[in-house]
Order: C-alpha cells, then sequence, then structure tokens
C-alpha cells in the first residue's frame, strides 16, 4: 500500500489498538489501524472542543513520554480519557524523539485538529469522527538556513474568518550546543495561512529585533498571539486592522511594563504561559524573591479591548496570602501554567500554577500545584500527600535519572463543560511497582475542586519498566497535548 499524493502525505490510522497499515514512500509511517473501524465521516459543523479529535464533544487525553524503546513512540492519546487507547506511530526511532501534539483549529469543523512537533519541523494533522486519523498529514515547511539550526514552537490562531499557523524560531549559529549564538538578524515568526489543503502561498515573515530570545511556546485565542521565550519578554502579535491576513508586534510585556511587578533580570520571565478567553498568566519560574533564590512568581493579565493590548491584574507567588506554602529557594512556582474554567468557583477563570521543584517535608523535588482564582482570593494546593490524590511523595531511587517525582511537571486541562474542566496533572518521575520513573497522572472528577474531589490514578499503558528493563520506558505525564 503506498499512501503519497502531490504536495502531501495521506495516511489513514485510527486511535485504536490493532493490525498496523504500513505507508511506503519516501519516507515509511507505520500507523495503528483499529479492528472493524466504521467509516469515516466529516465531523459537525462548529467550534471544535480543545483536545476532541474524534468530535464527540469530549476532549481527549494526549500524554508525552520521556522514552519508550518499548512501542517506539512517545505520543500517546486515550479517547476515552484513560490508559486505554493508542500510541502514535510516527516512525520515530525507540520513541527518543521531541515530538508533542498541540491542538489546533485548522478548518473549523467540530473535530479538534493538532499540530505535531518534529525535531525538523511542524506537521499539520485534521481530526475526524474517527479520532485523529491523519487522513491529510501535511508538512509545514519552515525556512532555514543551510548549516543553522533551529529552535521553534507554533500554535494556530483563529480569526476574522481566517485559520493561521504562527511559528516562532531561532536561528542558532555554532558547531555545537556549546558554541551556539542566538542570531537575531534573522527573521523569526512566520505567519501560515490555512486553506482546505495547507498553506496559501508564502508565509508572512515578521523579522526585526523582538528580544524574543529562544521560543518556549506559543499561545492564542480570539484576541491575540503571545510569544514566550528565553529573552525576558512576550512578544503580543495582532491582526492589522486593514488587511486581517497579517499580523502586527503590538507590544512586548516584560517586568518594566507598567503594572507588572518585578524588574528585568534573569527571571525566566515568559518561558511558561497560558492564555484562555483574554486572561494571560506569565511565569517567571527563576524570579527571586526576598532571601529566596529561583523562588518564582507567576503574573496575570487581561486583555482589552479598547487599547488592544494586555493590562496587569495582579501576581501570585507562595507568598501571597492564603496560598499553601513560603517562598523558597529552587521551587521554581510558575514553571508550568495552565488556564481553566470552574475549578474555584461556578463559571470562574482559574490558572494552574505547577511547581515542580517544590519539597514536600524532606522530599525533594516532588512538586506541588496550585490553582488560584484569576481575580479572587481563592486557593487551593495539591501534592502527593494531600488527602485524595493518589499515590505519596516519595525520595527518589539511587538508580533514578530524575531528581524527583516532579508532581506538576505536567499540567492539562479538559474541557467537561462550556464553564468547567477537568484537571490533569503529570508526575514524570513517579516509580511504579518498582519502575523507576515510569510516571503517572492524576485525574479530577470534572467538578469543582473540594476536599472531597475524587482523584484518578492513570498508570502508563505499557510492560516497560525503567532505565534497567530492556524495554526502556519513563517520564509519562512529563506533557499533554491539549
Amino acid at each position: 500500500m503506498t499512501c503519497m499524493s502531490t504536495g502531501f502525505r495521506r495516511i489513514v490510522s485510527v486511535l485504536a489498538t490493532g493490525i498496523a497499515l504500513v505507508c511506503t514512500g519516501p519516507a515509511p509511517w507505520t500507523v495503528p489501524a483499529a479492528q472493524a473501524a466504521p467509516p469515516t465521516t466529516r465531523c459537525a459543523t462548529g467550534t471544535p472542543v480543545t483536545g476532541d479529535y474524534n468530535g464527540d464533544g469530549s476532549p481527549d487525553l494526549a500524554v508525552s513520554v520521556r522514552l519508550n524503546s518499548e512501542d517506539a513512540s512517545n505520543l500517546f492519546v486515550s479517547t476515552t480519557r484513560n490508559s486505554t487507547g493508542t500510541w502514535l506511530d510516527l516512525g520515530d526511532i525507540n520513541g527518543r524523539s521531541n515530538n508533542v501534539l498541540t491542538t489546533a483549529d485548522l478548518d473549523g469543523d467540530r473535530c479538534a485538529d493538532a499540530i505535531l512537533r518534529r525535531w525538523n519541523g511542524f506537521t499539520l494533522i485534521h481530526g475526524s469522527a474517527n479520532g485523529l486519523m491523519v487522513a491529510e498529514r501535511i508538512a509545514l515547511d519552515v525556512p532555514r538556513a543551510a548549516g543553522h539550526a533551529q529552535e521553534c514552537r507554533a500554535a494556530t490562531f483563529v480569526h476574522d474568518a481566517l485559520h493561521q499557523v504562527v511559528v516562532a524560531c531561532s536561528t542558532w549559529d555554532g558547531a555545537d550546543a556549546d558554541d551556539m549564538v542566538i542570531n537575531h538578524a534573522d527573521p523569526f515568526i512566520y505567519v501560515y495561512t490555512l486553506g482546505a489543503d495547507g498553506p496559501i502561498g508564502e508565509p508572512q515573515v515578521i523579522g526585526g529585533p523582538l528580544d524574543l530570545g529562544t521560543p518556549t511556546v506559543v499561545a492564542a485565542d480570539a484576541h491575540a498571539v503571545v510569544v514566550g521565550s528565553s529573552g525576558e519578554a512576550v512578544l503580543v502579535l495582532t491582526p492589522d486592522g486593514s488587511n486581517p491576513v497579517r499580523l502586527v508586534h503590538r507590544a512586548s510585556i516584560t517586568q518594566a511594563t507598567p503594572g507588572v511587578a518585578g524588574t528585568v533580570g534573569d527571571h525566566a520571565f515568559g518561558e511558561s504561559l497560558a492564555l484562555r478567553d483574554g486572561y494571560l498568566a506569565i511565569g517567571a519560574r527563576l524570579e527571586n524573591l526576598g532571601s529566596a533564590k529561583r523562588a518564582g512568581r507567576v503574573h496575570l493579565l487581561r486583555w482589552k479591548a479598547s487599547t488592544r493590548s494586555f493590562a496587569s491584574v495582579r501576581a501570585i507567588s507562595q507568598g501571597t496570602r492564603g496560598v499553601v506554602g513560603t517562598n523558597e529557594s529552587g521551587d521554581r512556582f510558575g514553571s508550568t501554567l495552565a488556564i481553566a474554567r470552574g475549578l474555584t468557583g461556578s463559571g470562574s477563570y482559574d490558572v494552574i500554577i505547577g511547581a515542580s521543584h517544590e519539597n514536600v517535608g524532606s522530599i525533594g523535588d516532588a512538586g506541588s500545584v496550585t490553582v488560584a482564582n484569576v481575580t479572587k482570593a481563592r486557593y487551593r494546593t495539591y501534592t502527593q500527600n494531600t488527602k485524595g490524590v493518589p499515590g505519596k511523595a516519595e525520595k527518589s531511587d539511587p538508580g533514578s535519572v530524575s531528581s524527583g517525582e516532579h508532581f506538576g511537571r505536567g499540567i492539562s486541562v479538559l474541557p467537561t463543560s462550556a464553564t468547567t474542566d477537568t484537571l490533569a496533572i503529570g508526575a514524570p518521575g513517579e516509580t511504579n511497582d518498582g519502575c523507576i520513573n515510569q510516571g503517572y497522572i492524576a485525574v479530577s472528577d470534572g467538578r469543582k475542586l473540594t476536599s472531597a474531589t475524587k482523584w484518578t490514578y492513570l498508570k502508563p499503558p505499557t510492560e516497560g519498566c525503567s532505565i534497567y528493563d530492556g524495554d526502556e520506558f519513563y517520564g509519562w505525564g512529563q506533557e499533554f497535548g491539549n
């Protein structure tokens, strides 16, 4: 069977275990096919639910791992949001890859689509009524100078009846990692406008001295695109008023921006961020607070339509009144971020804050997660020692490849309804039944968080064990694709 067409490869698959289809061409791909799969049908029209790759109205669980040589893939997707699903076999060698799924809206149907980040670029994948079938797999070719390395992040931006992919890149000069220098002279933001068959024409190039550094995250909502990086600044892009196809760099948010707490410094400001419905959370995980070095702080901002910009709301740290804990050296509060609905109140907007290097008692790097109402003083903090949360904070095994369990290293929100989300927390350093650093995920019950919240413990769907196993596997839950 040859899966090849002009301009892009076509691969048909289903998110279920079963016999594999092998598509041959310039690059072979092996994709699992379902047993007795129903015919492919189109998704209903409407706004896709974030992460709902099969269009049934409920988000799917998409998880990545650090290493999976047993299944030769590091991406797992479950339409039932548990440990039953499919490893996406994308031709990686021994599961050693940088593949990450990002939910996207490429075409406006009810099925969410995805952007697959690979070592050498991006691939656009359409969802279908039968799951993330890769029915149309379209390579997104990002320009790169010969002999130069490149680090890129991407997200979709839907506005003015347009579907666009925004890619932020940094170009590196040098022979190896120790000799690499970011070349700010090269353009490194590309805006691709999409049609039914992929990008239309050449991308818009946004260049200039944007102080981007190495990009770490790109996020978008209906108002703007924000780009976080190692450059201690968050770039804000919005459509050109006279030509919405073109995006304009409107501003760069730094700790010198009026209303933003602190001062400009080496704080990793902007290396983590989250954006949803006009609410923007920016992490500064290395910020010093008093005598606490690299304690971390999170800055909350709100979109103002009148000025087409973000205005500061407040800042949160572990020194904020009502937040459990104190500012301590090395906690890195704000290492991971997400914005959720309905977790602290009816229809509330909440910021989920990971501090994966938090010590729990004498247990180093056990990790914690704080859920904070964006505008009100409502907080809940979780560790593996919190009543009801599966597992317990444990010391690392002497043979561990991780400094701790890192509860909160991965965070995801899965919509339960239009105003309430389910919270998923990854602890990639967790040891399961002697399997060192295998990892686990704690999933809430999809309601407002209370002391009675029922959590589910999801082990990885693998027989592999750890670095001592012939089939090496570790790091389940380090990242999510929702």
